[in-house]
C-alpha cells in the first residue's frame, strides 16, 4: 500500500487538512518509522519547479531532503533538471511491471517509452539512474 499527503506549491495551508508542503513534511516524518513495513511513504509528488510556485529553493530542498532521508518514494512531476540545482546526483525510481505488462503477454509500448524518457532525462541532466525493480503490487496466490 502507498500512502502520502497531498502537497501543493505553497508552504502552509489554511487549515490542518489543506494540501501544503509543510503538512507533507510533517506526515513524511511522522510515518517514516513504518515505511516499507506496512506501507510505502508516497508524498504525492516532489515540488521542485521554480516557476508557478511560491516555494523557495530552501523549502523545495527541505521537502526533497525529508523524502530522501526517510527512504520515501519521490514522484517527480516537474523538471528533472532541477535535481542537480538542489545538489542531487542520482534519481531513484521504480519500474512498475503492472504498467509494462497490464495483461499477461500484452506489453505497453507507451509505458516502455515513458521509462526510456526517464532514463534519458537522467543522462541529460548528469544524474545517475537508480532503478528498482520491486513491484508496487504484490500478488498473493491461493
Amino acid at each position: 500500500m502507498r500512502i502520502g499527503p497531498d502537497v501543493s506549491p505553497y508552504w502552509g495551508g489554511e487549515g490542518s487538512g489543506d494540501p501544503s508542503t509543510v503538512h507533507a513534511l510533517d506526515a513524511i516524518i511522522a510515518r517514516s518509522f513504518m515505511h516499507r513495513r506496512l506501507w510505502l511513504n508516497d508524498p504525492d509528488c516532489l515540488m521542485l519547479r521554480s516557476r508557478e510556485t511560491s516555494l523557495t529553493a530552501d523549502e523545495r530542498g527541505a521537502l526533497a531532503a525529508a523524502i530522501a532521508a526517510s527512504g520515501g518514494m519521490m514522484l517527480i512531476s516537474d523538471d528533472m533538471a532541477l535535481l542537480a540545482t538542489l545538489g542531487f546526483n542520482a534519481y531513484r525510481f521504480s519500474i512498475e511491471w503492472a504498467r509494462i505488462e497490464p495483461e499477461e503477454g500484452e506489453f505497453s509500448l507507451a509505458q516502455l517509452e515513458h521509462y526510456r524518457r526517464m532514463l534519458a532525462a537522467c543522462r541529460q541532466n548528469g544524474l545517475k539512474a537508480v532503478v528498482t525493480l520491486h513491484p508496487f503490487l504484490s500478488l498473493i496466490h491461493h
